[in-house]
């Protein structure tokens, strides 16, 4: 992810450090976190990082606008976490990322295959 866009905050521009990749049914998040939060794990390193299985998931594919659409949900150990993510066909994307404890965060970036 190339920035992050907190909610009621300025963008961020971040490190290439931070990513997110999706394996068939698995999510690893290594995101930062910048916003309000309505509870704080104890001992977390903070951000949004886990490696989780998907749930609910749900990719469609708009051909008008030329975007894929995916949703999905992680229960991590520390929140529950609802992804909507949109890829656009030029390998741009944005995810917003919402949970339970914390105000929702924008973030935005490009999309890379990984060799398996």
């Amino acid at each position: 992810m190339n920035q992050a866009h907190p909610m009621g905050g300025r963008m961020i521009s971040l490190t290439p450090d931070y990513t997110l990749t999706l394996a068939r049914d698995s999510a690893i998040s290594y995101l930062p976190y910048f916003g309000r939060a309505y509870s704080a794990p104890l001992n977390s390193e903070g951000g949004i990082k886990f490696a989780e299985l998907m749930r609910d998931k749900k990719i469609s594919f708009n051909a008008k606008k030329g975007n894929y659409i995916l949703n999905f949900k992680v229960q991590a150990k520390e929140d529950t976490y609802h992804f909507f993510i949109t890829v656009w066909l030029n390998g741009t994307a944005t995810v917003n990322v919402t949970s339970n404890n914390r105000q929702g965060i924008d973030f935005s970036g490009e999309v890379f295959l990984l060799e398996p």
